[in-house]
């Protein structure tokens, strides 16, 4: 029986790890309130203005569902300085360390920049939100939360999101972020995956932070939203040039819709509670002609359209609340079809991402008039081809084609 430690043997641990924000200079004009330089015409390039960003290290939390019942430790997370790959795509070295075990996770991470707003926090700061998918084949020394490691298991692809908010009004950077690790059904599934089971039938792992006194993460079971996008936007992330991104494709208001079919346990399937998985439909069509489709493709592919698995939340709030305010997190995995507006090629993808929902306040954009609610879907494909469609699609890191984000 694994032992929990959500007490986090308190005091001393929490004053050991604090929080680490690094500050950034503020002559360099960080785009506070400012684009990134992402619309424009359709099947067009352009420059990316994104900031230098910093290397961050705060607390967090890893946690084990064993059949869908959450047990926590403690984490120390630390993300180096990103180092750009591409338009719009970056690596970084990440390492994560379980202090009561000794155990730690690292690797360098795959990077995927989807998004930029604008939020006020619970003082009355503007901040300007950097969003990034994350993908990493990242290598286990000890079990870290769960008993993971395998000996034919020799690295593992967590997926998820990193967040840098600058705060416009302290200069400096405030991070968020969670990854996950699926059970054998998804991250192992026999017919798909490059790292087939069995593993860990019935456990899957998350890693999320910061968690500090100031905005405590709590593990409840959160129901995620749906319902028609007020609208968002796609791209294709891989450009004829390395230097220059491609333009994003909007979607019209309404034009993408988020379903919900229900909730279970997956791991192993059962519908008593926690039923912490959710089957959605997702869908939509841009105003450059691409389209995207979420998938049910059945045994022995176990999606259901878009399984959201719920972390939970953060629960700080008023002054002093450091980003993201009480957020709640959901991962995101599935099958779709994604229809290229530009080349009217059909790809089948893999997609992976986070839901996001509530928080701060978030600050309507007159460049992107959809981006004013607090829900954010952002999915990246992991796999994408248009023929050729055989195993393995998951299991580990492949390369991103498209990004999908929505507001609802």
């Amino acid at each position: 029986m694994m032992k929990c430690h959500r007490e986090r043997v308190l005091a001393a641990v929490l004053v050991t790890v604090g929080i680490v924000l690094i500050l950034a200079p503020s002559a360099q004009a960080q785009g506070c309130l400012g684009p990134d330089g992402l619309t424009g015409a359709c099947c067009s390039l352009t420059n990316a203005s994104l900031p230098p960003l910093p290397p961050v290290e705060f607390p967090g939390t890893g946690i084990c569902w064993a059949s869908c019942g959450p047990c926590a430790n403690p984490l120390d997370i630390r993300y180096d300085p990103p180092v750009l790959v591409r338009c719009g795509v970056y690596d970084i070295p990440v390492f994560i360390l379980a202090p009561i075990t000794g155990s730690i996770l690292s690797g360098t991470a795959r990077l995927d920049y989807t998004r930029t707003w604008e939020e006020i926090n619970d003082d009355g700061q503007s901040l300007q939100v950097y969003r990034f998918l994350m993908k990493a084949d990242l290598v286990a020394a000890g079990t870290l939360v769960c008993p993971i490691a395998s000996a034919t298991e020799a690295t593992h692809f967590f997926y998820g999101y990193l967040d840098y908010a600058f705060n416009c009004a302290s200069a400096s950077w405030e991070p968020a972020t969670a990854l996950y690790h699926s059970c054998d059904v998804f991250g192992h599934n026999a017919a798909t995956s490059a790292v087939p089971g069995p593993h860990h039938p019935s456990l899957s792992v998350g890693i999320v932070g910061p968690d500090t006194p100031a905005n405590t993460f709590s593990m409840t079971v959160e129901m995620p939203f749906s319902g028609p996008a007020v609208g968002g936007a796609m791209r294709v992330q891989t450009p004829a040039t390395a230097s220059l991104c491609n333009t994003e494709e909007p979607i019209a208001a309404g034009g993408a819709t988020l379903g919900y079919i229900g909730s279970a346990c997956a791991c192993p399937l059962g519908f008593a509670p926690p039923n912490i998985y959710s089957a959605q439909p997702f869908s939509g069509t841009s105003t450059c002609g691409s389209s995207f489709n979420s998938l049910f493709p059945g045994s022995p592919l176990l999606w259901i359209h878009t399984i959201s698995q719920s972390f939970g939340r953060w629960t700080g709030s008023g002054p002093g609340t450091p980003y993201p305010g009480n957020e709640k997190v959901w991962s995101n995995e599935g099958f779709y079809a994604y229809t290229e507006g530009c080349t009217s090629d059909l790809h089948v993808d893999m997609q992976y991402g986070v839901l996001t929902a509530e928080g701060f306040t978030v600050v309507p954009d007159a460049s992107r008039p959809w981006q004013s609610t607090q829900n954010f879907i952002d999915l990246a494909s992991n796999f994408s081809k248009t023929s050729g469609i055989v195993p393995p699609f998951n299991g580990v890191l492949f390369e991103t084609n498209h990004l999908i984000y929505a507001n609802f």
